[in-house]
């Protein structure tokens, strides 16, 4: 039997649905599409990072995204950290 299987990466998916061409921007506006399917059909959500003193500058990158560009004003961020965990 033929079989064959083919392999899927973000930027595949990202070309079949017209997304943004490059991982990283495509990992972005997932997770805003995502973040504002969940909030709009809720009457609010809190999403809470934990451990922030561990996180890189990526992750900083996409959270600041997340709270500069949000769509829906149903949706809450709270971050936390250690401070005696942060170095100077």
């Amino acid at each position: 039997s033929d079989v064959s299987v083919r392999r899927w990466s973000l930027s595949n998916i990202a070309n079949s649905v017209g997304g943004p061409k490059d991982s990283s921007h495509f990992l972005h506006y997932a997770i805003h599409r995502l973040l504002e399917v969940v909030s709009s059909n809720l009457n609010g959500v809190v999403l809470f990072i934990d451990d922030l003193q561990w996180a890189d500058v990526a992750t900083l990158e996409l959270i600041k995204s997340i709270s500069v560009n949000r769509k829906s004003q149903s949706l809450m961020l709270v971050g936390a950290y250690r401070e005696d965990e942060v170095s100077e």
